[in-house]
């Protein structure tokens, strides 16, 4: 599983999550990457986070970590992954990486992240 983010602009960092996704995992993932990705997506002061409704997005954990940051998060409807634009973004990033290169975690991972940091930002 990964973390990634995207803005019209391009395309932020690409994090591997390794085991359970937790609430406290997340945080760090967005320790480590929010900032570096909004420089990468040349996103000004007022960007806005979207997320879904998974437990760890919404857990006070995380809702604290985003408050103290300062960093405003959409409203998302509940039970609506299909809205969420960045499922289209890991569909194509699935059809994009040969079944030869998912046999083998490190080389998946940097498949990916290779193919990740060549979309076009039209796509997106």
């Amino acid at each position: 599983m990964v973390w990634g983010c995207f803005s019209w602009h391009g395309v932020g960092n690409l994090a591997p999550i390794h085991g359970i996704m937790t609430a406290d995992k997340y945080v760090d993932i967005l320790t480590e990457n929010l900032e570096e990705s909004t420089l990468k997506m040349d996103l000004d002061e007022e960007w806005m986070l979207q997320q879904d409704n998974d437990p760890k997005h919404t857990a006070k954990k995380t809702k604290k970590f985003l408050q103290d940051c300062k960093i405003e998060v959409l409203q998302w409807p509940p039970q609506s992954a299909d809205l969420n634009p960045i499922e289209n973004l890991w569909s194509l990033l699935d059809a994009e990486i040969p079944l030869e290169k998912r046999h083998n975690e490190t080389v998946f991972l940097n498949e990916l992240q290779l193919k990740f940091q060549q979309i076009d930002p039209n796509y997106l």
